[in-house]
């Protein structure tokens, strides 16, 4: 990326590369799986961690700092009390703005369940399939979140100065934009990942800290991977 590239394009540029593979992934996760387990795998990480944590190594040397991303360091002796009550809101969140649309959905919509999911790729019952799934949910939490979630929003704090039309631009794109990154899965799970990632977006603009997020993402995954 050019130097001289403003630095609000720099945040969207850096997440770029996860969006775009979030878009298509759907295209390629089963054949790449059955094909080959260890590339599925590699790819995925390369997507899920490889590419985010350079986007942060990016940002902390040429742009706005971590902290812009809702990943600022606890100030000295922050009450654990305020972390754990909004990791408990947002989780409550992402489960109710999740689980009845997804319900709904299924029950009103003969829609074909899809032929692959993360699950399956998952090892046996037993600890390599619990270390599996730990490592889906938080890959997924980490980069998922600072892409749709702290990046867009961080993006708009700086083109954007009046908060209200802020926070529909920011709720209208990155909210459907989370939901579309799912379309593999049918339409009752787009629908339901829309929901969540508008629930997520109405939350974020008033937290404006990751890290409960990135916590509540993890725990919803680890519960939906079983």
């Amino acid at each position: 990326m050019p130097e001289r590239t403003p630095v609000p394009e720099r945040i969207i540029l850096a997440f770029a590369p996860v969006v775009v593979l979030g878009l298509v992934n759907g295209l390629y996760n089963e054949s790449l799986h059955g094909y080959s387990a260890s590339l599925f795998w590699l790819l995925d990480a390369t997507h899920f961690v490889v590419l985010p944590a350079l986007a942060l190594v990016y940002l902390h040397r040429r742009g706005p700092g971590w902290a812009a991303l809702g990943l600022a360091r606890p100030a000295p002796h922050a009450p654990l009390r305020r972390f754990l009550l909004q990791t408990t809101l947002v989780t409550l969140a992402y489960a109710g703005s999740y689980e009845i649309p997804a319900a709904i959905g299924w029950a009103l919509y003969d829609w074909p369940v899809p032929a692959f999911g993360y699950g399956q790729a998952l090892p046996a019952p037993g600890p390599g399939r619990l270390l599996g799934a730990l490592y889906l949910a938080a890959s997924a939490a980490f980069a998922e979140e600072l892409a749709f979630r702290a990046a867009p929003w961080a993006y708009l704090r700086r083109r954007v100065p009046e908060h209200g039309r802020r926070l529909w631009i920011y709720t209208l794109t990155a909210g459907p934009l989370f939901g579309l990154i799912h379309w593999e899965n049918g339409l009752p799970e787009l629908v339901a990942t829309t929901s969540l990632g508008v629930a997520a977006c109405l939350l974020y603009a008033r937290i404006e800290n990751i890290w409960p997020f990135m916590s509540a993402h993890l725990l919803v995954d680890v519960f939906e991977l079983g």
